[in-house]
């Protein structure tokens, strides 16, 4: 395990810890949606509803600097899956199943994620939540993501993830980035990539695709140096 590796398994162990509570609020939260209507919310001890803005002003800076850095060092739903992924792979020896999703998969559900939370606020009448929405729904789906995380590295993070989505606007303009140079087509940083990005020209992966977490496994792991940091100004 590299010291990089060491050191994100660190900030995601510390992140389940104090960021967890938050996603627990699926098991008691009153609205179809959690984490939507935390200010009238009557549920005074939760979490949520004092921690939900500092930790949106945390994600939209760290974002703005340094891309989807959120997704692999501090989400916390990812973390498990690269816990539940690492197993996997130490116990089976073999890669994950090869599926990619499709461009623009993840844009659909973050749609539907924002209509479905205007219904919540009362913006928009008459969707139809309480099949797709309702909390207690909720811990049973995300436990099918992290069981198919199992075989597919970042399942939901790939495929659905609406936050992962928004965020990955962000890698096109973000401070900081990360910059493909002499690559001699090795493909060895793909085999660390949980997002399995593609530079379909150079065959390595693509550090500055949509889909990049900004994990720096490919960083560390290239042997002639071809990834770099930089700066995008």
């Amino acid at each position: 395990m590299t010291r990089l590796k060491i050191f994100r398994s660190g900030i995601q162990i510390i992140s389940l810890f104090f960021l967890f509570p938050l996603f627990l609020a699926i098991f008691y939260c009153p609205c179809s949606i959690p984490w939507i209507m935390c200010d009238s919310c009557p549920v005074f001890w939760c979490p949520s509803k004092y921690l939900r803005k500092p930790l949106l002003l945390f994600i939209g800076a760290l974002t703005i600097f340094s891309g989807r850095t959120f997704c692999s060092f501090f989400c916390p739903f990812g973390a498990l899956q690269d816990f539940l992924n690492w197993i996997s792979r130490g116990v089976s020896k073999k890669g994950d199943l090869p599926i990619n999703p499709k461009p623009g998969v993840k844009f659909i559900f973050l749609l539907l994620f924002i209509i479905m939370a205007l219904g919540v606020s009362g913006h928009i009448s008459q969707v139809p939540l309480d099949l797709l929405t309702r909390f207690h729904w909720l811990p049973l789906i995300l436990g099918i993501f992290l069981f198919i995380s199992v075989f597919i590295s970042r399942f939901w993070c790939r495929f659905l993830c609406p936050l992962g989505a928004l965020l990955s606007l962000a890698n096109k303009f973000s401070v900081v980035r990360l910059n493909l140079g002499d690559c001699k087509g090795c493909e060895i940083c793909k085999e660390f990539c949980p997002m399995r990005t593609e530079d379909k020209d150079k065959g390595g992966v693509n550090p500055d695709a949509s889909d990049c977490i900004r994990c720096f496994e490919c960083l560390e792991r290239c042997p002639e140096r071809a990834i770099n940091l930089g700066s995008r100004f």
